[in-house]
Protein backbone atom coordinates (compact mmCIF):
# COMPACT_ATOMS: atom_id res chain seq x y z
CA UNK A 1 0.00 0.00 0.00
CA UNK A 2 2.65 2.24 0.98
CA UNK A 3 4.74 1.55 -3.10
CA UNK A 4 1.41 2.53 -4.32
CA UNK A 5 1.10 5.71 -2.53
CA UNK A 6 4.98 6.50 -3.28
CA UNK A 7 4.17 5.90 -6.74
CA UNK A 8 1.33 8.31 -6.77
CA UNK A 9 3.43 10.85 -5.29
CA UNK A 10 5.96 10.70 -8.23
CA UNK A 11 3.60 10.50 -10.47
CA UNK A 12 2.18 13.77 -9.21
CA UNK A 13 5.39 15.51 -8.69
CA UNK A 14 6.64 14.71 -12.27
CA UNK A 15 3.09 15.90 -13.95
CA UNK A 16 2.59 19.50 -11.59
CA UNK A 17 2.43 22.45 -12.85
CA UNK A 18 6.39 23.68 -11.85
CA UNK A 19 6.18 25.93 -9.34
CA UNK A 20 7.84 29.10 -8.57
CA UNK A 21 11.64 28.77 -7.43
CA UNK A 22 12.11 29.31 -3.62
CA UNK A 23 14.55 32.14 -4.00
CA UNK A 24 12.90 34.91 -4.63
CA UNK A 25 13.15 36.93 -7.49
CA UNK A 26 13.96 40.68 -7.65
CA UNK A 27 10.14 41.78 -7.12
CA UNK A 28 10.33 39.34 -3.38
CA UNK A 29 13.71 40.72 -3.06
CA UNK A 30 12.10 43.12 0.13
CA UNK A 31 10.14 40.43 1.88
CA UNK A 32 13.39 37.96 2.40
CA UNK A 33 14.70 38.28 6.19
CA UNK A 34 17.30 40.95 7.54
CA UNK A 35 18.37 38.86 10.27
CA UNK A 36 22.22 37.21 10.09
CA UNK A 37 21.15 34.07 11.36
CA UNK A 38 17.29 33.54 10.00
CA UNK A 39 19.31 34.22 6.46
CA UNK A 40 21.46 31.42 7.49
CA UNK A 41 18.43 28.90 7.54
CA UNK A 42 16.49 30.64 4.28
CA UNK A 43 19.89 29.97 1.98
CA UNK A 44 20.12 26.67 3.57
CA UNK A 45 16.36 26.14 2.75
CA UNK A 46 17.07 27.28 -0.52
CA UNK A 47 19.70 24.98 -1.14
CA UNK A 48 17.60 21.75 -0.30
CA UNK A 49 14.62 23.09 -2.39
CA UNK A 50 16.94 23.46 -5.27
CA UNK A 51 18.19 19.72 -4.58
CA UNK A 52 14.63 18.61 -4.32
CA UNK A 53 13.56 19.89 -7.41
CA UNK A 54 16.32 17.88 -9.48
CA UNK A 55 14.14 15.37 -11.35
CA UNK A 56 17.13 12.69 -12.03
CA UNK A 57 17.52 11.77 -7.72
CA UNK A 58 15.41 9.12 -6.41
CA UNK A 59 11.89 10.24 -4.92
CA UNK A 60 12.50 9.33 -1.57
CA UNK A 61 15.72 11.61 -1.35
CA UNK A 62 13.77 14.51 -3.12
CA UNK A 63 11.24 14.07 -0.09
CA UNK A 64 13.50 14.23 2.31
CA UNK A 65 15.16 17.69 0.42
CA UNK A 66 11.83 19.21 0.68
CA UNK A 67 10.84 18.67 4.33
CA UNK A 68 14.44 19.68 5.25
CA UNK A 69 13.96 22.79 3.07
CA UNK A 70 10.67 23.11 4.90
CA UNK A 71 12.24 22.89 8.55
CA UNK A 72 14.87 25.36 7.69
CA UNK A 73 12.19 27.64 6.25
CA UNK A 74 10.34 27.68 9.24
CA UNK A 75 13.62 27.85 11.82
CA UNK A 76 14.30 31.01 10.49
CA UNK A 77 10.31 32.17 10.92
CA UNK A 78 10.77 31.62 14.06
CA UNK A 79 13.48 34.40 14.49
CA UNK A 80 12.65 37.18 11.61
CA UNK A 81 9.14 36.90 10.78
CA UNK A 82 9.43 37.95 6.88
CA UNK A 83 7.00 37.09 4.28
CA UNK A 84 8.95 35.35 2.23
CA UNK A 85 9.96 32.52 4.59
CA UNK A 86 5.80 32.15 4.05
CA UNK A 87 5.99 31.98 0.57
CA UNK A 88 8.74 29.44 -0.12
CA UNK A 89 6.84 27.13 2.31
CA UNK A 90 3.93 27.11 0.42
CA UNK A 91 5.83 26.02 -2.51
CA UNK A 92 7.66 23.42 -1.01
CA UNK A 93 4.34 22.29 0.20
CA UNK A 94 3.08 22.41 -3.08
CA UNK A 95 5.60 19.95 -4.53
CA UNK A 96 4.58 17.42 -1.57
CA UNK A 97 1.21 18.47 -3.44
CA UNK A 98 -0.20 19.43 0.24
CA UNK A 99 -2.54 21.79 -1.76
CA UNK A 100 -3.80 23.08 1.88
CA UNK A 101 -0.91 24.18 3.57
CA UNK A 102 0.39 25.60 0.42
CA UNK A 103 -3.02 27.33 0.04
CA UNK A 104 -2.57 28.58 3.62
CA UNK A 105 0.65 29.78 3.75
CA UNK A 106 0.08 31.70 0.35
CA UNK A 107 -2.64 33.48 1.86
CA UNK A 108 -0.46 34.52 4.95
CA UNK A 109 1.83 35.91 2.39
CA UNK A 110 -0.68 38.50 1.18
CA UNK A 111 -1.49 39.15 4.63
CA UNK A 112 1.95 39.59 5.99
CA UNK A 113 3.84 41.51 2.72
CA UNK A 114 1.97 44.29 2.65
CA UNK A 115 1.46 46.75 -0.37
CA UNK A 116 2.40 44.09 -3.82
CA UNK A 117 2.33 45.58 -7.05
CA UNK A 118 -0.43 44.15 -9.12
CA UNK A 119 1.84 41.63 -11.32
CA UNK A 120 2.92 39.83 -7.61
CA UNK A 121 -0.66 39.98 -6.10
CA UNK A 122 -2.34 38.40 -9.23
CA UNK A 123 0.41 35.75 -9.69
CA UNK A 124 -0.09 34.81 -5.76
CA UNK A 125 -3.83 34.63 -6.20
CA UNK A 126 -3.55 32.91 -9.56
CA UNK A 127 -1.70 30.46 -7.51
CA UNK A 128 -4.35 30.25 -4.94
CA UNK A 129 -6.84 29.36 -7.54
CA UNK A 130 -5.15 26.57 -9.19
CA UNK A 131 -4.43 25.10 -5.67
CA UNK A 132 -7.87 25.24 -4.34
CA UNK A 133 -10.67 26.26 -7.05
CA UNK A 134 -13.44 25.28 -5.45
CA UNK A 135 -12.35 27.17 -2.46
CA UNK A 136 -12.89 24.46 0.03
CA UNK A 137 -9.53 24.59 1.40
CA UNK A 138 -9.83 28.33 1.84
CA UNK A 139 -13.11 27.84 3.61
CA UNK A 140 -12.08 25.70 6.13
CA UNK A 141 -9.31 28.03 6.83
CA UNK A 142 -10.87 30.94 7.92
CA UNK A 143 -12.28 29.08 11.59
CA UNK A 144 -8.64 28.15 12.18
CA UNK A 145 -7.90 31.74 12.59
CA UNK A 146 -9.66 31.68 16.48
CA UNK A 147 -6.64 32.33 19.00
CA UNK A 148 -4.98 29.27 20.55
CA UNK A 149 -6.17 30.84 23.89
CA UNK A 150 -10.29 30.36 23.39
CA UNK A 151 -9.72 26.80 23.37
CA UNK A 152 -11.45 24.54 25.63
CA UNK A 153 -8.70 23.60 28.39
CA UNK A 154 -8.69 20.14 29.14
CA UNK A 155 -10.69 18.71 32.47
CA UNK A 156 -8.47 18.48 35.73
CA UNK A 157 -8.27 14.62 36.66
CA UNK A 158 -9.72 14.10 39.47
CA UNK A 159 -8.64 13.96 43.00
CA UNK A 160 -8.22 11.26 45.71
CA UNK A 161 -11.13 11.68 48.45
CA UNK A 162 -9.20 12.80 51.73
CA UNK A 163 -9.60 9.95 54.60
CA UNK A 164 -11.61 10.39 57.48
CA UNK A 165 -10.73 10.84 60.55
CA UNK A 166 -10.48 6.98 62.98
CA UNK A 167 -13.30 7.47 65.50
CA UNK A 168 -11.67 7.01 68.84
CA UNK A 169 -11.74 3.80 70.84
CA UNK A 170 -13.01 5.45 74.18
CA UNK A 171 -16.60 4.27 74.24
CA UNK A 172 -14.86 0.54 73.98
CA UNK A 173 -12.81 1.32 76.94
CA UNK A 174 -13.60 -1.01 80.12
CA UNK A 175 -15.10 0.36 83.31
CA UNK A 176 -12.60 0.02 86.11
CA UNK A 177 -13.99 0.03 89.74
CA UNK A 178 -11.91 2.51 91.78
CA UNK A 179 -8.80 0.73 93.68
CA UNK A 180 -8.43 -2.37 91.41
CA UNK A 181 -4.65 -3.05 90.80
CA UNK A 182 -3.55 -1.61 87.65
CA UNK A 183 -2.66 -4.83 85.84
CA UNK A 184 -6.58 -5.14 85.79
CA UNK A 185 -6.73 -2.16 84.38
CA UNK A 186 -7.71 -2.32 79.92
CA UNK A 187 -5.49 0.03 77.87
CA UNK A 188 -6.86 1.29 74.67
CA UNK A 189 -6.24 -0.47 71.51
CA UNK A 190 -3.81 1.06 69.41
CA UNK A 191 -4.46 2.51 66.66
CA UNK A 192 -2.68 2.69 62.82
CA UNK A 193 -0.44 5.49 61.44
CA UNK A 194 -2.93 7.54 59.68
CA UNK A 195 0.48 9.12 57.98
CA UNK A 196 0.46 5.24 56.34
CA UNK A 197 -2.84 5.20 55.34
CA UNK A 198 -3.27 8.69 53.36
CA UNK A 199 0.22 7.13 51.41
CA UNK A 200 -1.31 4.37 50.84
CA UNK A 201 -5.02 5.61 49.39
CA UNK A 202 -2.40 8.19 47.76
CA UNK A 203 -0.61 5.63 45.75
CA UNK A 204 -3.80 3.74 45.24
CA UNK A 205 -5.36 6.98 43.62
CA UNK A 206 -2.83 8.11 41.80
CA UNK A 207 -1.98 4.44 39.75
CA UNK A 208 -5.88 4.64 39.01
CA UNK A 209 -5.39 8.37 37.65
CA UNK A 210 -2.37 6.72 35.35
CA UNK A 211 -4.30 4.06 34.27
CA UNK A 212 -7.41 5.85 33.26
CA UNK A 213 -4.81 8.12 31.04
CA UNK A 214 -2.72 5.16 29.76
CA UNK A 215 -6.32 3.74 28.22
CA UNK A 216 -6.77 7.60 26.84
CA UNK A 217 -3.71 7.41 25.29
CA UNK A 218 -4.12 3.82 23.45
CA UNK A 219 -7.02 4.79 21.95
CA UNK A 220 -5.85 8.09 20.73
CA UNK A 221 -3.09 6.24 18.99
CA UNK A 222 -5.48 3.57 18.00
CA UNK A 223 -7.65 6.77 16.20
CA UNK A 224 -3.89 8.30 15.23
CA UNK A 225 -3.45 5.30 13.29
CA UNK A 226 -6.62 4.69 11.66
CA UNK A 227 -6.05 8.51 10.02
CA UNK A 228 -2.89 7.31 8.66
CA UNK A 229 -4.02 4.41 6.79
CA UNK A 230 -6.44 7.24 5.07
CA UNK A 231 -4.95 7.07 1.15
CA UNK A 232 -6.62 10.17 0.40
CA UNK A 233 -3.78 12.18 2.80
CA UNK A 234 -0.09 13.19 1.74
CA UNK A 235 2.79 10.89 2.43
CA UNK A 236 4.05 13.71 4.72
CA UNK A 237 0.58 13.82 7.03
CA UNK A 238 0.42 9.98 6.95
CA UNK A 239 4.41 9.62 8.13
CA UNK A 240 3.60 12.50 10.72
CA UNK A 241 0.39 10.68 12.16
CA UNK A 242 2.18 7.11 12.19
CA UNK A 243 4.65 9.01 14.30
CA UNK A 244 2.40 10.27 16.73
CA UNK A 245 0.74 7.26 17.34
CA UNK A 246 4.12 5.82 18.48
CA UNK A 247 4.67 8.55 20.92
CA UNK A 248 1.10 8.02 22.49
CA UNK A 249 1.33 4.02 22.45
CA UNK A 250 4.80 4.22 24.20
CA UNK A 251 3.37 6.82 26.67
CA UNK A 252 0.53 4.75 27.42
CA UNK A 253 2.78 1.77 27.89
CA UNK A 254 4.93 3.67 30.16
CA UNK A 255 1.82 5.12 32.42
CA UNK A 256 -0.03 1.49 32.86
CA UNK A 257 3.25 0.47 33.92
CA UNK A 258 3.96 3.12 36.53
CA UNK A 259 0.27 3.29 37.60
CA UNK A 260 0.10 -0.69 38.33
CA UNK A 261 3.15 -0.05 40.54
CA UNK A 262 1.50 2.66 41.92
CA UNK A 263 -1.18 0.79 42.40
CA UNK A 264 0.42 -2.48 43.86
CA UNK A 265 2.35 -0.25 46.28
CA UNK A 266 -0.68 1.49 47.75
CA UNK A 267 -2.12 -1.72 48.33
CA UNK A 268 0.85 -3.13 50.33
CA UNK A 269 1.36 -0.24 52.35
CA UNK A 270 -2.67 -0.23 53.07
CA UNK A 271 -1.59 -3.98 54.07
CA UNK A 272 1.10 -2.47 56.37
CA UNK A 273 -1.13 -0.93 59.10
CA UNK A 274 -4.14 -4.08 58.79
CA UNK A 275 -1.89 -5.48 62.10
CA UNK A 276 -2.44 -2.33 64.12
CA UNK A 277 -6.31 -2.49 63.02
CA UNK A 278 -6.71 -6.03 63.78
CA UNK A 279 -5.59 -5.27 67.40
CA UNK A 280 -8.00 -3.38 67.90
CA UNK A 281 -10.73 -5.99 68.10
CA UNK A 282 -11.98 -7.30 71.09
CA UNK A 283 -11.14 -10.84 72.51
CA UNK A 284 -13.70 -11.38 74.90
CA UNK A 285 -15.42 -14.85 74.30
CA UNK A 286 -17.78 -17.07 76.20
CA UNK A 287 -18.28 -20.97 75.77
CA UNK A 288 -21.86 -22.37 76.82
CA UNK A 289 -23.78 -25.99 76.21
CA UNK A 290 -27.11 -25.94 75.24
CA UNK A 291 -28.81 -29.25 74.22
CA UNK A 292 -26.37 -31.47 71.21
CA UNK A 293 -24.51 -28.06 70.33
CA UNK A 294 -21.49 -25.83 71.78
CA UNK A 295 -22.33 -22.35 71.42
CA UNK A 296 -19.64 -19.44 71.50
CA UNK A 297 -20.39 -15.96 72.39
CA UNK A 298 -18.36 -13.00 72.26
CA UNK A 299 -16.39 -9.94 69.80
CA UNK A 300 -13.74 -11.56 68.04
Amino acid sequence: MLVAATAALELMLRSAVPAASAAPSSSLTRYKPTDPAALVHFEAGNRAYKDARDATRPLTDRVRDLKRAIDEYTAGQAIDGAAAFDYNIAHCARLLVDNATAVAHLQRFLERAGPLDAELRQSVESEIAELDPSGAIRALLRPSSAPHSERAAPPAPPRAAPVPDRSTAQGNAQQVPPGAPPATRTAPPPRPSRGWLHLGWGLTAAGVIDGGVAAWLAFDAARLDRDARDMTRTISSRVDLEHRADVRRNAAVAMGISGGAAVVLGIVTLLRSAPADASAASSAWNVGITRGAVAVIGRF
